[in-house]
């Protein structure tokens, strides 16, 4: 009697426990679940702030660019020397780009395209299509090869906006 009597103590304490236990343990894994996900979203959120900050600075340096290479009053026959000139200095400056790229309309930068048939950055029409990148750490310049993608997206309704491409894996920087 005496062992049932302690066997049933037993079992009682132990289903009280368990009953106390669980619903404890579940909402304190909760409470911790629910802070580590507000802990999360706060860090993507910060992060997110100075992404937003970073490219902001990029978007800034190509506007400034956009708006001095529509200065009209630079001669014809020099501007695509002159553009060539501003994106290289542009990879030279301390804002940390690798590859920065113009095309422009058919015509547009000085209306004598033909002229600048073989130039380097030029299409096979004379289009200024400069690319210069220093992906090897040299800087370099070579004819735009997104040239078909660009010029849809200038010819669509949203040519007005920034676009930012997505990113493109390249080969470690040999500096």
């Amino acid at each position: 009697m005496k062992i049932k009597f302690s066997i049933l103590i037993i079992v009682i304490t132990a289903v009280i426990l368990t009953g106390v236990a669980v619903p404890v343990l579940r909402q304190a894994s909760n409470i911790s679940l629910s802070l580590s996900l507000q802990e999360l979203e706060y860090a993507a959120k910060n992060h997110a702030t100075y992404l937003h900050g970073r490219e902001g600075v990029y978007f800034n340096v190509l506007q400034s660019l956009a708006g001095i290479m529509s200065d009209e009053s630079v001669p014809a026959q020099e501007r695509h020397d002159r553009l060539d000139d501003m994106l290289r200095s542009t990879l030279n400056s301390p804002n940390n780009f690798v590859r920065i790229y113009i095309i422009w309309k058919p015509n547009a930068s000085d209306g004598m395209d033909v002229r600048f048939i073989g130039r380097p950055g030029s299409t096979y029409t004379g289009q200024y299509a400069m690319n210069w990148d220093k992906d090897t750490g040299k800087i370099v310049s070579t004819q735009n090869l997104n040239l078909k993608e660009t010029t849809s997206y200038i010819a669509c309704p949203n040519a007005h906006k920034d676009q930012a491409d997505h990113p493109v894996l390249l080969k470690k920087l040999r500096l």
